[in-house]
């Protein structure tokens, strides 16, 4: 079972859920939208049993990813790294194979219990994911750019468990159609961000197994340095800071703002400093520790992007970072 859990990179199951969190934090709390907990809970139960498919649904595209990724370097692993579960044997090949064949089929039929949307966005997830292991993968640059649309992709998918309104104003905001919820903020930022995110952070992972140059490492770093200042400008402005200094509540303001602000510089300083030893070296295995930092750090933005439209949202991601360090020291596959 162990292997399993290492095959399928277990520990990002934690990313899986702090996407779908800043996710319907960003499609509910907008600017303006203030900290209305009662209908948010409201929303979600009137959602009922979609959201448990939902985020099944997002916990098995995660899987049949990480299956189909292993399963196409399996001969190149069988070289670099022959003490993973599938070229050690571990795991049997036909068997992971089987897996990876069943869990698409799997997760269109449960896609198709929540509707239409779920099953089409579903789709389009399972699309980018073989597009990219099968064909892109080891393309330069479009191998980033299928990556950052999984997840992208699945930011919208993850919206589902507010219901088919909120989806429908979320996607239609990313063209600048249809009804704002609240103000005039874009309801698909999320998207956004994290596609910007895991296409820096995917060029730079792509330097490990071909040959890069400093100007890779250094696009992939600008990319995600503008989505930090992004985030920070979010935090700076986040719209309930803003009510807290309307209603003169100033010492819960200025400590929001320092925790939200504090987070966001740890992160920085945790994903810069292995950064810029790669950069000053430009040794191919300094890349992998900006990579496991920046697979980490999926938490951290998210925690931070989801605390600048709600404190509670972000706690919760938070929350989810410890869970991760645990599960990636005891699932840990090098």
């Amino acid at each position: 079972m162990l292997d399993w859990l290492r095959l399928v990179r277990f520990s990002g199951l934690c990313t899986i859920a702090s996407n779908t969190l800043a996710s319907i934090a960003v499609a509910f709390f907008p600017s303006g939208s203030g900290l209305n907990l009662t209908a948010f809970v409201g929303q979600l139960l009137d959602n009922g049993i979609n959201i448990v498919w939902v985020f099944l649904v997002s916990v098995l595209l995660y899987i049949t990813g990480m299956l189909w990724n292993d399963l196409v370097d399996a001969n190149r692993d069988l070289e670099i790294h022959p003490d993973r579960p599938l070229p050690s044997g571990r795991v049997s090949y036909n068997k992971a194979m089987m897996m990876a064949l069943f869990l698409p089929i799997a997760i269109l039929l449960i896609a198709a219990l929540v509707g239409e949307r779920a099953f089409y966005m579903s789709g389009i997830v399972l699309i980018f994911i073989m597009l990219y292991n099968v064909v892109v993968k080891d393309v330069p640059y479009l191998g980033s750019l299928c990556m950052a649309l999984v997840r992208f992709s699945h930011a919208f998918f993850a919206v589902l468990c507010l219901g088919n309104d909120v989806f429908d104003r979320t996607v239609l905001s990313l063209f600048g159609l249809g009804p704002s919820a609240h103000g005039s903020e874009i309801l698909s930022i999320y998207p956004i961000l994290i596609f910007g995110y895991i296409f820096g952070l995917t060029i730079i992972s792509e330097l490990e197994s071909r040959r890069g140059t400093r100007l890779e490492l250094l696009l992939g770093g600008a990319i995600i340095a503008v989505v930090l200042l992004f985030c920070l400008y979010k935090s700076i402005f986040a719209h309930w800071i803003g009510d807290f200094l309307n209603d003169r509540r100033f010492p819960l303001a200025f400590v929001s703002l320092a925790v939200l602000v504090g987070l966001l510089v740890l992160f920085i300083i945790q994903l810069a400093k292995p950064w810029v030893v790669a950069l000053r070296d430009a040794r191919r295995d300094l890349v992998m520790p900006i990579v496991i930092k920046g697979l980490g750090g999926i938490i951290l933005l998210d925690a931070i992007i989801a605390a600048s439209h709600h404190p509670l949202m972000g706690f919760l991601c938070v929350l989810l970072f410890p869970c991760f360090l645990l599960m990636a020291r005891v699932t840990r596959m090098d």
